[in-house]
Formats: structure tokens, C-alpha cells, sequence
């Protein structure tokens, strides 16, 4: 059974490409993430010891424990193998940014299923919780930060919920 508060509320995830850069999905995701989030976060990239002066980890196996979310910002060619290592390690959920996985939306329905978990993407901006705390997401309407109340938006399109997002705030 899938784990929509994994995804909702998660209370530990991993930023798996996770950057200084706030120019690049992992950098933006981490830096929005760790603003105000109160559950454990992790830094998982094999480039750098530290992003943004916080501990970092060169890959998901190294996260103990196991997360409950990960973000994957990672290249197309990485996502399925780091999909599939997290839902071995018992991560219940994932958001894929990765725009370049069409043509794999039945392996990654297949490790998802495998594993019982959650699955947001691929090709998505992930999803911004501010009521929990949960910041998964990428979109440049975080730049301004959030803050919990009563809206809530679900949109298909990326741009139109960063719109929406930002108008919002």
C-alpha cells in the first residue's frame, strides 16, 4: 500500500544530488527543504563533503537510517537503480525530477509496486506541504518562503502551481 504521508509528512528525507548551486534541482530542493524543516535531512552527492555548510554524504546506501522520502535530482540514467536501492533500504517514498524518463513510467510503476511505495514524477516539481514543514520541491516560487494557512492547490502543471504558489504567498 502506497504512503501518501510519507510523501505529506515525511519526518526524514534524503536530497539525493543535493547542491550548493540553487541554479540546479538538487541545490534549490536542499536549500528549500532545510529553511525551516523540522525532520532529518540529508545531503547525499559524491562531489562534495558538505552542501551549504551541512553534512554530506556521497551516496543513498550511506543514509542510516533509511529515509522515509528521497528526492532524486539526478540524471534519467541513475533514477531507476537509486529507485530501486531506496525501496531496498525501506524508503517509503520518492520524488523524481528527472524530465528525460519517458518511455520508463512502467519501471518505475513496477519498483513502486515492489516496494509499497510512493512515487511523485518523473518530470515533476514536487509538492510543497508548509503546514507540515515539507518542502519537496524545486519551483523558484520558494525562493519566497511560505507559511501554513488554509489553501491548498493540486495542479497537474508545474508552471501553473508555482504561479499559483507564488500568488499565494
Amino acid at each position: 500500500m502506497p504512503h501518501l504521508d510519507s510523501l505529506l509528512q515525511a519526518g526524514s528525507v534524503a536530497v539525493v544530488g543535493a547542491r550548493d548551486d540553487t541554479s540546479t534541482y538538487g541545490g534549490r530542493a536542499w536549500t528549500y527543504l532545510t529553511r525551516g524543516y523540522q525532520g532529518t535531512a540529508t545531503a547525499v552527492n559524491a562531489r562534495t563533503g558538505a552542501v551549504r555548510s551541512r553534512p554530506c554524504v556521497a551516496t543513498l546506501a550511506e543514509v542510516d537510517p533509511a529515509p522515509e522520502a528521497v528526492v532524486l535530482a539526478t540524471p534519467a540514467d541513475t533514477v531507476i537503480g537509486l529507485l530501486e536501492q531506496a525501496g531496498a533500504m525501506g524508503t517509503r517514498a520518492a520524488v523524481i525530477f528527472s524530465r528525460d524518463l519517458f518511455g520508463s513510467e512502467e519501471q518505475i510503476r513496477a519498483v513502486a509496486g515492489r516496494f509499497g511505495m510512493s512515487v511523485l514524477g518523473p518530470n515533476c516539481l514536487g509538492l510543497i506541504n508548509t503546514n507540515a514543514g515539507v518542502v519537496l520541491s524545486s519551483s523558484i516560487s520558494l525562493d519566497r518562503p511560505s507559511r501554513p494557512g488554509p489553501l491548498a492547490f493540486v495542479s497537474q502543471s508545474g508552471a501553473l502551481m508555482g504561479l499559483l504558489h507564488a500568488r499565494s504567498i
